[in-house]
């Protein structure tokens, strides 16, 4: 049946631009509410309206050592979300998940339905589910859309409505009028991803400290996209380099000391990416949509890091993605060794494309809710 109601619940920030994503493409015709349980949601301002209570945790969603702990003792914020859900999920003809496997398990706990699940979070090439998941997946969802078909596989194999129709990232890869191509002077270009939180200026500048150590850079063209355009004034403060302002956003101009210059724009990572030949970058989902573009990526694990967490980041991105320490010459080292080598260049990113995949998950999710 058609939906008329539509409550869809997002869990974290990245989650909640994509579910964003999918309410921009909805017909109309579709009344949404937004439950973003982690943060303010504002990836919904001006979209949707906003629901529910809010939960803040001291890790604010980043798996770090110690992080769960934290976020235990603070209770992860969870009951007044439950009573949420058992007062108002009833008022919506379909529940959409987004995210990780939060959103589920609270319409299990509640007893309702979640006519999607749209997974995010796991990938057959790292963390594929556990029993216990799939046992929560078969009682509380009628459809799961994955990352990858290995995933939809293992959920088919244990007779749960399963399929992969694209990834829900590569959907929202950004676009934005900013073109890169006008900047393009040399043969080689990079492009940098310095991330989007409190990292951030600490990210940048082992990023600036190797792109300094790479020989002949000044014959490269550097592109920087930036997730703000604050940022951009962030940056120059942080590193002593001259800002020179653009003119209109999503242009905000050049960083440069007389050796490195970095073009800087926000809210056009696919035309900066198809225009260079290789990505530094610390950005998390624009690093993956990065790989998924095809071109190789250099990067650093994050500060604070499980080695949990850094096993599962390199199997998903195989060789698609190269983790070097948080050094600048060994960064360096790897930059020069990439942009001499094509045919690396071209590996590295073939395998990137498979592991991301296509996109394709949204135009699924907007054909289940209006069939």
């Amino acid at each position: 049946m058609p939906v008329n109601k539509l409550l869809i619940i997002s869990n974290g920030h990245g989650e909640d631009s994509i579910a964003a994503e999918i309410v921009r493409r909805l017909p109309r015709t579709i009344e949404v509410n937004a439950y973003p349980t982690l943060g303010a949601g504002r990836a919904y301002e001006g979209v949707c309206p906003i629901v529910g209570p809010r939960r803040h945790l001291p890790s604010e969603g980043h798996r770090l050592r110690g992080s769960l702990i934290r976020d235990a003792l603070a209770g992860f914020g969870i009951r007044p979300a439950l009573g949420f859900m058992r007062r108002e999920a009833k008022n919506y003809d379909a529940i959409l998940v987004v995210g990780d496997l939060l959103g589920v398990v609270m319409c299990w706990l509640t007893g309702r339905r979640a006519r999607i699940y749209l997974d995010v979070y796991k990938s057959g090439y790292d963390n594929a589910y556990r029993r216990s998941e799939l046992f929560l997946l078969k009682r509380t969802a009628d459809l799961v859309l994955t990352r990858d078909p290995i995933l939809a596989q293992q959920l088919n194999a244990a007779r749960i409505n399963a399929r992969f129709a694209g990834n829900a990232i590569m959907d929202t890869v950004s676009t934005g009028s900013y073109d890169p191509q006008w900047h393009r002077r040399h043969m080689h270009a990079i492009a940098v991803l310095p991330g989007s939180r409190a990292s951030l200026k600490d990210n940048f500048a082992v990023q600036l400290d190797a792109l300094r150590r790479v020989p002949g850079i000044e014959g490269v063209d550097v592109f920087a996209v930036l997730a703000r355009a604050g940022d951009a004034a962030d940056l120059a403060e942080a590193s002593g380099m001259r800002l020179v302002p653009g003119k209109l956003e999503p242009d905000l101009g050049t960083l440069t000391d007389g050796r490195v210059t970095l073009h800087l724009s926000t809210g056009s990572l696919g035309p900066v990416i198809a225009a260079s030949d290789i990505v530094v970058g610390q950005g998390g989902t624009a690093n993956l949509q990065a790989m998924g573009l095809g071109k190789p990526v250099i990067s650093f694990h994050a500060e604070g890091s499980t080695e949990q967490r850094m096993a599962r980041n390199e199997a998903l991105a195989g060789d698609a993605r190269l983790f070097t320490a948080r050094d600048p010459e060994t960064m360096a080292a790897a930059i020069a060794r990439l942009l001499a080598d094509p045919e690396d260049r071209a590996r590295r990113g073939a395998i990137g494309r498979e592991r991301m995949g296509p996109p394709g998950a949204i135009p699924a999710i907007i054909e289940e809710l209006t069939k």
